[in-house]
């Protein structure tokens, strides 16, 4: 029977089914809201750079194997004052921030391809993003959608004679979301907004293309505010 303890090892979550996943929130409010890890199936977890002095709130969301889920109850712990064992932390996070980099570099890099794709019958965009000259995989169906929310109002719909833009490169204000990604993580790097807490900037400015704050896909172009 798994068990989630809490620090002085009473427990969170029991149940006679195996565990197959947790959703953990950190945030500086109660209840916390900032989503900084999912999936998560080991006993141990790193929420990465946190501020020095501050009081954080934390709860796990805990389902089986049947779909049910258990919310543990809101933790809080206080972060120390600055010291060395922080550059760990600042290291993960930098990696992250040069993996994202790379990632909008390499689209920037790319060779000339067509800017507009025209709509014929019988397409869809998992169609359109498969083709060779477009992005040559079906799963950047949701890069065309994003990147024409203001002709595309439902994904599943669109039209002949339609004509799409096929962005090539990310703005200055843009950002590709890559497998892996979440909001809170998104807005932590330090070519966006460098803090996790800051996500919902990022959800308000797409909520057209995010219906749910911890779900995002890859491919997806999201609109940065930078006021």
């Amino acid at each position: 029977m798994p068990t989630i303890l809490s620090g002085d090892n009473r427990p969170i979550y029991e149940h006679p089914v195996e565990l197959l996943q947790n959703l953990i929130r950190i945030d500086t409010t109660n209840p916390p809201e900032c989503k900084m890890a999912e999936n998560q199936s080991f006993t141990t977890f790193d929420p990465g750079l946190l501020g020095y002095t501050t009081m954080y709130y934390w709860q796990i969301v805990a389902w089986d194997r049947l779909g049910n889920n258990t919310i543990g109850p809101i933790w809080n712990f206080t972060t120390m004052r600055e010291n060395n064992l922080a550059l760990l932390s600042e290291n993960m996070a930098a990696l992250d921030n040069i993996e994202s980099m790379i990632k909008q570099a390499e689209e920037k890099a790319k060779p000339a391809q067509p800017d507009t794709y025209t709509v014929v019958r019988g397409d869809f965009l998992w169609r359109i993003a498969g083709k060779n000259d477009i992005y040559g995989d079906p799963y950047a169906w949701s890069r065309i959608y994003t990147s024409n929310r203001d002709q595309i109002k439902d994904p599943d719909l669109i039209f002949p004679a339609q004509i799409f833009a096929i962005p090539r490169d990310v703005g200055p204000n843009e950002h590709l979301v890559v497998k892996g990604e979440f909001l809170s993580k998104i807005a932590g790097y330090s070519n966006v907004y460098g803090s996790p807490f800051k996500w919902q900037k990022i959800y308000e400015a797409n909520k057209e293309v995010v219906e749910d704050p911890n779900v995002v896909y890859p491919y997806q172009v999201l609109n940065i505010p930078r006021d």
